[in-house]
C-alpha cells in the first residue's frame, strides 16, 4: 500500500445518511474524492469488485474487506459489520468500579501487567498509611 493521497471533500455529506452498504461506501469514497482506481492503489481492493460492492451486486463483503474500507475510509469497522447483515454483539457498558484502583484502572488504559504493578504500589501505599 502506498501512502494515502490527500484530496479535499467534493462535497458536504449528506444529512440523511443512506442505509444500505453499497451506496454508503459509495458516499464516503466520493466525499473523500477518491476514485475507483485511487482506491485500488490504496487498499488493493480492485476496482471491478469495489464497482459492483458500491451498486450492490456484492452485499456482503468479507469482514477483511469491511476492515481495509474502514481503515482506508476512516470509518467504524462494527458500523460497515451491520449494514452487510453481520450480527454484532451490542457494545457492553461500562463496569462501575467503586473501588480505588477501579477508578484508577478506569482513568487510562493500561496493559495487564500495568494494573498488577499499579494494584501493588496502591496496596503497598494503603499498607505504609495504616
Amino acid at each position: 500500500m502506498g501512502p494515502r493521497p490527500q484530496k479535499q471533500p467534493r462535497r458536504p455529506l449528506d444529512p440523511h445518511p443512506v442505509t444500505t452498504l453499497g451506496p454508503q461506501l459509495r458516499a464516503i469514497r466520493e466525499n473523500i474524492g477518491f476514485t475507483l482506481p485511487d482506491m485500488d492503489a490504496i487498499c488493493g481492493l480492485q476496482t471491478g469488485y469495489l464497482s459492483q460492492l458500491e451498486r450492490g451486486r456484492i452485499q456482503k463483503p468479507s469482514p477483511d474487506v469491511l476492515a481495509k474500507l474502514a481503515e482506508t475510509y476512516q470509518v467504524d469497522f462494527t458500523h460497515l459489520m451491520q449494514l452487510a447483515g453481520y450480527k454484532v454483539p451490542p457494545p457492553k457498558p461500562p463496569i462501575k468500579r467503586h473501588t480505588l484502583e477501579g477508578q484508577a484502572l478506569d482513568a487510562t488504559a493500561l496493559t495487564a501487567r500495568e494494573e498488577q504493578e499499579l494494584f501493588r504500589y496502591l496496596h503497598l501505599i494503603l499498607r505504609e498509611k495504616g
